[in-house]
């Protein structure tokens, strides 16, 4: 483990999910900033076997600047029964720490990649649906998962220095989480076009498949890192530096929609 990252991707193992996460860090760790590699956390590329693996994500995205969840409808299907006492859903914990990070200034910005289901070659092969569809973000409980919110208060606390969690903690729901993360501007995959394949290429869902990952993948890192080099200019720093309590990255769209634009930008 390093004692920092440059972008932190969070994911639900699946299929696709996996997939996309793994393209990124492939494509991300190709990239030099400030004459250096970007550097990358993913879990299956940096957690060590017999060590607190909640611990160590924690610290891993405490300690970088851009954070990159993978908001998914397969990721939220786990998420649609959760109850108050359920167990900790892992992927929860990581995105109410990105939403505790961003919220207290300790993490620059938040890039989210959002994704619906991929079409059928019915409904038009390549294609994707809107994450905002049954069974997505509208449907999550308004449920405050207590195990998820006593495990996020103590790796906050483990942190050095130690942070003490935000006043809304306690009362965030599911359904708030993942719409705090869904307001940051970032990458909407169902309105990424590609080219048409051919006939033979259609026939082969796999081929489908790899197009639209290429599609995501691409212009994720290009979300990313606009949003990094952004993160690091001097002003940015600065504001860090005086004590900002916002993240300068932390930017919503006046009514929650996105648009591809340029990505993890700040509005005005």
């Amino acid at each position: 483990l390093r004692d920092s990252y440059d972008v932190f991707v969070s994911y639900r193992w699946g299929e696709l999910d996996s997939d996309l996460a793994a393209g990124l860090f492939t494509l991300l760790s190709q990239e030099i900033v400030e004459r250096r590699a970007v550097q990358v956390f993913l879990d299956k590329e940096r957690l060590q076997g017999g060590r607190n693996f909640q611990r160590d994500f924690c610290h891993a995205l405490a300690s970088s600047i851009v954070a990159v969840p993978l908001v998914s409808l397969s990721a939220l299907k786990r998420m649609l029964t959760l109850r108050s006492d359920s167990e900790v859903d892992n992927l929860l914990l990581e995105w109410s720490l990105i939403v505790e990070l961003q919220e207290q200034g300790r993490l620059r910005a938040c890039c989210p990649i959002l994704l619906g289901r991929p079409y059928t070659q019915a409904e038009g092969a390549g294609g994707m649906s809107s994450l905002f569809v049954p069974g997505g973000p509208a449907d999550l409980p308004f449920v405050v998962c207590t195990k998820v919110v006593s495990e996020v208060a103590s790796l906050l606390s483990s942190l050095s220095p130690p942070l003490l969690p935000s006043p809304g903690l306690g009362t965030r729901t599911v359904r708030d989480t993942v719409a705090l993360l869904t307001k940051n501007l970032g990458v909407t995959a169902w309105n990424l076009q590609g080219r048409q394949g051919s006939a033979r290429e259609a026939a082969s869902q796999l081929h489908v498949h790899a197009r639209m990952r290429g599609r995501v993948v691409k212009e994720g890192r290009r979300a990313v890192m606009a949003a990094l080099k952004l993160s690091l200019r001097p002003s940015v720093l600065r504001q860090d530096s005086a004590g900002s309590q916002q993240s300068p990255l932390h930017v919503t769209s006046p009514h929650g929609a996105h648009t591809r634009g340029e990505g993890c930008t700040p509005a005005g």
